[in-house]
C-alpha cells in the first residue's frame, strides 16, 4: 500500500471489508448476515467505482506527459540540432495465428551532431488500432554489444500519433558524442498488428522510410503455421542492390524477405502480403 499510495489504501480498504463480510455471514445472526452482505456490496461497488474511476485518470495523466514529452523533445531536437545517419536497419516480424507480433529492429547508426541525447522511430501497423489495444503494445530498447548479444535496457518513452503509429523514443544512458556508432536493439510485443493479414485476409504492407540515404535495410516476415501468403515488391525492383524472396523454414512456416542496399530517401520501399481466403 505505500508503494502504490491512495489507489493502494483503498485496495487494502476493499480487500478488509470483502473479509469482514465472510465472517459476519459464516458467524452472525440471520439479520447480521443479510445487514452485513448489503454493507459490503455497496462498499464494495463503490470503492470498486472509485479505483476504476482513479485508474482512468492516472491512465489518461500518463498518456498527456508522454505527448508533451515527445513534443518536448522535437522541438530540443530542431533547436539543438541533433542529427545522426543510419547504418543498417533490420526488422524481424514473428506472426502468429490470431495476427499479434513479435518484432524485432535492430540499428546500427553513426551520431554526426556534436552531441546525441535521445532518437526516434516510428513504427506502426499502417491502420488504427483502438487504444485498448494500444495499451498493450510493449516496447523496450537495449545496446547491442560486439558480437551483437543484447546489451543493457535504455529508458524508453512512447507517444501514439494520429496515424496509428507508435513514436519511441530511446534515451541514450550517456551523451554520445560526435563520430560515435551506436548500435541498439528494439523489441516490441504488439497485440493484433497483423491480424488484418492472417484472421480477416486482407493484403498487408510491410515497408520503410527513411529521410536519409541508408547502407542497407532488411524486412523479414514469419508467417504462422499452415498459412501461405502471396507477395510482391513495393517501390523496388530485383537487382544487385535488392534481393527478395520466400522460403519455408525447418518447421514449416514461410518467411518472406527483402534486403536493400542504397535505399532511396523519402520513400516507403518494401513488399506486400496476401493471404486468399481458404488457403
Amino acid at each position: 500500500m505505500l508503494d502504490r499510495g491512495l489507489i493502494g489504501l483503498v485496495s487494502g480498504a476493499l480487500g478488509i471489508l470483502a473479509f469482514g463480510g465472510t465472517l459476519s455471514v459464516v458467524f452472525g445472526s440471520t439479520a447480521i448476515r443479510a445487514a452485513a452482505i448489503v454493507i459490503v456490496l455497496f462498499a464494495n461497488l463503490g470503492l470498486m467505482a472509485y479505483l476504476l474511476a482513479s485508474t482512468g485518470e492516472s491512465r489518461k495523466t500518463l498518456q498527456r506527459a508522454e505527448r508533451l514529452l515527445a513534443r518536448y523533445c522535437e522541438v530540443i531536437n530542431e533547436r539543438l540540432g541533433q542529427s545522426w545517419r543510419i547504418k543498417t536497419y533490420s526488422s524481424y516480424t514473428d506472426i502468429d495465428a490470431n495476427g499479434d507480433c513479435r518484432q524485432t529492429v535492430k540499428v546500427s547508426l553513426v551520431v554526426e551532431s556534436e552531441h546525441l541525447e535521445f532518437f526516434r522511430i516510428r513504427i506502426g501497423p499502417g491502420w488504427q488500432q483502438s487504444s485498448r489495444i494500444q495499451r498493450r503494445v510493449k516496447a523496450d530498447v537495449s545496446s547491442l554489444l560486439v558480437d551483437k548479444a543484447g546489451g543493457v535496457r535504455w529508458d524508453v518513452t512512447k507517444a501514439w500519433l494520429t496515424d496509428g503509429r507508435l513514436e519511441i523514443l530511446a534515451h541514450c544512458p550517456m551523451s554520445a558524442l560526435k563520430g560515435a556508432e551506436i548500435a541498439f536493439q528494439i523489441d516490441l510485443d504488439w497485440p493484433a498488428k497483423c491480424s488484418r493479414l492472417v484472421r480477416d485476409r486482407e493484403p498487408d504492407t510491410f515497408l520503410l522510410s527513411f529521410s536519409r540515404p541508408i547502407e542497407e535495410f532488411t524486412i523479414t516476415v514469419v508467417l504462422p503455421r499452415g498459412v501461405k501468403a502471396f507477395y510482391e515488391l513495393i517501390n523496388l525492383k530485383e537487382s544487385e542492390d535488392c534481393n527478395f524472396g520466400s522460403e519455408d523454414l525447418q518447421d514449416g512456416r514461410q518467411q518472406v524477405k527483402v534486403s536493400v542496399a542504397n535505399a532511396t530517401p523519402m520513400r516507403k520501399q518494401g513488399f506486400k502480403l496476401d493471404i486468399r481466403k481458404g488457403r
